[in-house]
């Protein structure tokens, strides 16, 4: 009996998997624009994935954005991964 309801389950997850494999591309919704400078892709970031007020940066942390600006890193994406309880 309980062969035929994995059989069952996995043939539902197979035409789930086909349907969405075969279905429309999702397009992507940036939160940023790659021309946006590291401070503000920070700043939206955190405002808008966070839903934090914004970004005080230490002058030691511009002095890093300034050096990855000048090494023209500044215009990649940003990965930003943090913990919503450090927001407190």
């Amino acid at each position: 009996m309980l062969g035929k309801r994995v059989a069952k389950a996995a043939l539902i997850w197979r035409k789930k998997v086909v349907e969405l494999l075969e279905g429309s591309k999702p397009t992507p919704k940036f939160v940023y624009d790659l021309e946006d400078s590291l401070e503000e892709k920070v700043n939206k970031i955190v405002k808008i994935i966070y839903g934090g007020d914004g970004v005080i940066f230490t002058d030691k942390a511009k002095k890093q954005i300034k050096q990855l600006a000048d090494w023209g890193l500044d215009r990649l994406p940003v990965c930003m991964a943090k913990n919503s309880i450090l927001l407190i």
